[in-house]
């Protein structure tokens, strides 16, 4: 089953190209059985996948060539890291090794985010921490993993919080000479297949 944007004869070039692009990801998934959405946008192509088992996810697509996928698992901070490691891993850095021989080793007190940039570190991934904003009522600070493969820097960058939520920016070959729709689609089918096979703590 296609799923098809609306796309009017009034749209500007650039536009049209990045709803070209969705349209390509968008028959992809739906082909490998995800099921997509996509409401009439202003400007940005936007798609929403339906059927991602235990998640939210979407996929925009701006008229610069900037593709951005926004995934959050239902089970938030419960998340197994080993999970979101998997999928950051599928996401810059696909055919990697996820088990190797010397991981590193993960404390109990270790937030989400930390057990997955350790992981991703000795994989070989850069991992930088992203101070998002900070409380000084309650002296709480909110911040975030920032991840890239500096092996393959086409293949985006990948953000995690402590809430289980992971973002990942690219750019698209059809625009500005990122990665091609057919291989974000199949990036984001082969992260989405082997979420599904990872456990999450109760």
């Amino acid at each position: 089953m296609s799923a098809t944007p609306g796309i009017t004869d009034n749209k500007s070039a650039s536009t049209s190209t990045a709803a070209s692009a969705l349209l390509t990801i968008a028959d992809e998934l739906t082909a490998t059985g995800l099921a997509a959405h996509s409401p009439i946008w202003d400007g940005s192509a936007y798609l929403k996948i339906t059927n991602a088992r235990g998640a939210l996810c979407d996929l925009t697509i701006t008229t610069s060539g900037t593709v951005t996928w926004d995934y959050r698992s239902r089970h938030g901070s419960h998340t197994d890291p080993d999970q979101i490691t998997g999928i950051v891993l599928d996401l810059l850095s696909p055919g990697s090794d996820r088990h190797p021989a010397a991981a590193p080793a993960r404390h109990a007190d270790m937030t989400l985010k930390g057990a997955v940039g350790r992981a991703l570190a000795g994989q070989g991934m850069r991992v930088s921490l992203n101070l998002l904003d900070q409380d000084n009522d309650f002296y709480e600070a909110y911040a975030e993993i920032q991840v890239t493969n500096p092996a393959d820097p086409a293949r985006g960058t990948a953000r995690v919080s402590d809430d289980g939520e992971l973002s990942w920016q690219c750019r698209t070959h059809d625009l500005v000479g990122g990665i091609t729709p057919t291989e974000i689609a199949a990036t984001l089918a082969r992260a989405l297949a082997s979420a599904h096979h990872t456990p999450c703590h109760a």
